[in-house]
């Protein structure tokens, strides 16, 4: 007998301050949030307690309705939309059924990892990247009261971008790197562009570097060329997206419809501790 399994597709999230330390007081007691590093060192605790406090997901489109479970610093969500389905009856009338899919979430809050893994399940939602965003929307209207917000960007393979870069030699016209102002020194500290110091000196949340050619001309990409590639790596990990033009090809291509995946088998979706078996199955990716 053949075993089905379900995909996970994997993102980090960063939770980022959105004044910067001479705007400070202006916001908060001094008892509160004496230094903006202090509000750093608490961020994740002031995420996990917005996430507690979710009585209820919002989303223009659909109705929702979750579950919340916590295992140590792991968070899950289980997060159904209303998918209601018609019938025709024997008596050839319409009727209604009440139909909620659903997909789960898993979170890592360890300050060092900052990961989690939204599971692909078309009936409920179409792309991962609606959970997401619903997430991120619910959650920052609680953060916001901090002077935070909820940044989640997708993870990739670095090699499947170097393979895409490969494939469309001498067709690349554009690459555009829409990068977030990092919380996470192990996906930065190798990154050849300082958006910490940026953030620090004007409080920005994005930072865009646009890479043109000249007319008729391609850019000229190497993994070998360490400024690129650290731009790619810090991408990769889930600190930002990646867009190319290519040549002929009408549509961009973006790292964001490609993100990291892993598969796990059916048999953890059936027990009485669905939760903890998720954690334990995921949680090694999720560091």
């Amino acid at each position: 007998m053949s075993i089905t399994s379900r995909t996970f597709q994997l993102y980090r999230f960063q939770i980022l301050p959105t004044i910067g330390e001479q705007q400070l007081d202006l916001f908060f007691p001094q008892e509160q949030f004496a230094t903006l590093e202090e509000l750093k060192s608490k961020k994740n605790d002031i995420f996990a307690e917005a996430l507690r406090n979710l009585k209820a997901l919002h989303h223009p489109r659909a109705e929702l309705t979750h579950k919340f479970d916590e295992i140590g610093d792991y968070f899950v969500l289980k997060i159904g939309a209303n998918r209601s389905l018609k019938r025709i009856t024997k008596e050839f009338e319409i009727e209604e059924l009440d139909n909620w899919p659903s997909v789960y979430v898993v979170i890592n809050n360890d300050p060092d990892s900052q990961l989690m893994a939204i599971e692909l399940e078309e009936e409920a939602f179409y792309r991962t990247s609606t959970v997401a965003n619903i997430i991120t929307s619910n959650l920052n209207d609680k953060l916001r009261n901090y002077r935070l917000t909820l940044e989640i960007n997708p993870t990739f393979v670095k090699n499947e971008f170097w393979n895409l870069v490969s494939t469309h030699k001498n067709r690349i016209t554009r690459t555009q790197f829409f990068m977030v102002a990092p919380n996470l020194a192990n996906i930065s500290k190798n990154l050849e562009l300082d958006l910490g110091e940026i953030k620090s000196r004007t409080n920005s949340l994005h930072t865009n570097v646009s890479l043109q050619s000249p007319k008729s001309e391609s850019l000229s990409l190497s993994e070998k060329d360490s400024f690129t590639n650290s731009l790619v790596n810090y991408a990769s990990e889930g600190g930002g997206t990646v867009h190319l033009k290519v040549k002929g090809i009408r549509k961009t291509i973006k790292t964001e419809d490609s993100v990291k995946s892993v598969e796990i088998d059916e048999v953890y979706f059936t027990g009485e501790n669905i939760p903890d078996d998720l954690v334990e199955q995921l949680g090694k990716l999720l560091k």
